[in-house]
């Protein structure tokens, strides 16, 4: 990640600021928040946030998105999100997975797809192929290679 990537001093300008924090972390999550939505449609950084949302965001409303909104959004422009190489990420992950997770639960328990599990697994420096190791897993019950 570049250090303009990393650069997040453009939300001091969002409209976003001195709001309630369940517009954007809603508890029972069925979209984005009219509220939201149309705050987020006036802001003058709604660009940079739009991009650092497709980029870095799992979680909550950004840039007037949801979760599953980016992820499409994601998908059809051929992006990846970089939380795969986030180290705090990549460590939990890793903990989860020897721990005795399957990635399919992984992925629930952090919201992450499970091709996104695989990948950060492989940034973790485990060698995984998803079939050959769900089949491993389902006939041993272990995650041991």
């Amino acid at each position: 990640m570049s250090a303009a990537e990393l650069d997040m001093s453009w939300q001091e300008a969002g409209a976003c600021q001195n709001t309630p924090i369940h517009w954007w972390f809603p508890e029972a999550f069925e979209g984005v928040p009219p509220e939201a939505r149309a705050l987020c449609r006036a802001c003058p950084v709604f660009a940079q946030c739009h991009a650092h949302a497709l980029r870095h965001e799992q979680h909550g409303v950004w840039a007037a998105t949801s979760p599953r909104q980016r992820r499409r959004l994601r998908k059809a422009a051929g992006l990846r999100s970089f939380v795969e190489r986030d180290p705090d990420v990549v460590a939990d992950v890793a903990q989860m997975f020897e721990r005795g997770f399957t990635p399919p639960q992984i992925g629930e328990a952090l919201g992450m797809n499970r091709r996104t599990v695989y990948r950060t697994l492989a940034a973790a420096g485990h060698d995984l192929t998803p079939v050959d190791n769900w089949r491993r897993q389902a006939r041993t019950g272990s995650n041991a290679t």
